[in-house]
C-alpha cells in the first residue's frame, strides 16, 4: 500500500489502496495483488520469448488440472 515503509523503500512501487474499512478487503487485496502479478508475468512473457509464453500456458493447465480434483 502506499505510504508504508516497504513502499518507501521500493525503486518501483506499484500500490494496490483498498479501502481497509471494508468487510471485503482482504479477498478483495488478494484478488487485486493476483491481478498485478498475473499482468506482470503475462507483460514479461509476451516480451520475453514465445517459450515463456509456452511455460506459462503449461502452468496454467497444471494449476487448472489441480483445482478440478
Amino acid at each position: 500500500a502506499s505510504g508504508t515503509p516497504l513502499a518507501s523503500l521500493s525503486d518501483i512501487h506499484l500500490a494496490v489502496d483498498l479501502d481497509e474499512g471494508d468487510q471485503l478487503a482482504p479477498i478483495k487485496a488478494r484478488i487485486a495483488h493476483s491481478a498485478v502479478v498475473d499482468t506482470i508475468a503475462i507483460g514479461l512473457a509476451v516480451r520475453c520469448k514465445p517459450e515463456y509464453l509456452e511455460r506459462l500456458r503449461q502452468a496454467n493447465i497444471l494449476l487448472a488440472d489441480s483445482f478440478e480434483h
